[in-house]
């Protein structure tokens, strides 16, 4: 029988912990969101004379997403499907931890994205990491600056909303129904020991 969200699910009977590229990759992109986004709240007015080495550091850092974003989703997707014969869980909250998964990527793709084409549309180049990337966008349109700079904006402000229940509902996991995913992610030994360590039973994934 499946439980109820009134009432506190049992622990699942296995959750294996996750690769370290997995680890890595994981905590190296949510820093990079971070700073990300930090640079971009804290960035001047696109006019002002500061504005040019905040923008590039910005750029640098939404290259670089969307370069580990195709090698988290290639590994993840062969990852996945191991584990998911691996948990024992209610289905309504994989659906809800797969959803929210899904818009995360979702936008961690968009975000780069949106913001390429609106420094095309303001009439600049993207540059990241020294490296002039190509125009997406035919040169300045001030019209379409505008809507990529709401489009920009909203998706940051609903990323940064998803990430809060993203984390939010790993730490009701962990504190609450005391399960290991929180734990599957994190460097080994920290938190506690793992299903995974203290089960044989439970290997750690790595072929």
């Amino acid at each position: 029988m499946k439980p109820s969200l009134a009432e506190t699910p049992p622990p699942p009977s296995g959750y294996p912990r996750w690769p370290a590229i997995c680890i890595v990759l994981h905590w190296s992109m949510a820093l990079i969101m971070v700073v990300g986004l930090v640079v971009a709240f804290a960035s001047p007015n696109h006019h002002a004379p500061g504005y040019a080495p905040m923008r590039t550091l910005h750029h640098s850092m939404g290259v670089l997403i969307l370069a580990l974003l195709v090698l988290r989703a290639i590994i993840q997707f062969r990852v996945r499907s191991i584990r998911r014969n691996a948990m024992d869980w209610a289905d309504w909250l994989d659906w809800i931890a797969q959803g929210v998964h899904a818009v995360l990527y979702s936008l961690m793709f968009m975000l780069p994205m949106l913001g390429w084409a609106l420094v095309n549309a303001r009439g600049h180049e993207v540059v990241a990491f020294g490296l002039t990337l190509p125009n997406i966008t035919a040169g300045r349109n001030p019209d379409l600056e505008d809507t990529l700079v709401a489009l920009h904006v909203s998706a940051a402000w609903i990323f940064i909303g998803m990430a809060t229940l993203h984390m939010a509902g790993i730490v009701m996991r962990h504190l609450i129904w005391r399960d290991q995913v929180l734990v599957s992610m994190l460097p080994k030994g920290m938190l506690c020991a793992s299903k995974a360590d203290r089960d044989p039973d439970h290997a750690t994934i790595s072929k």
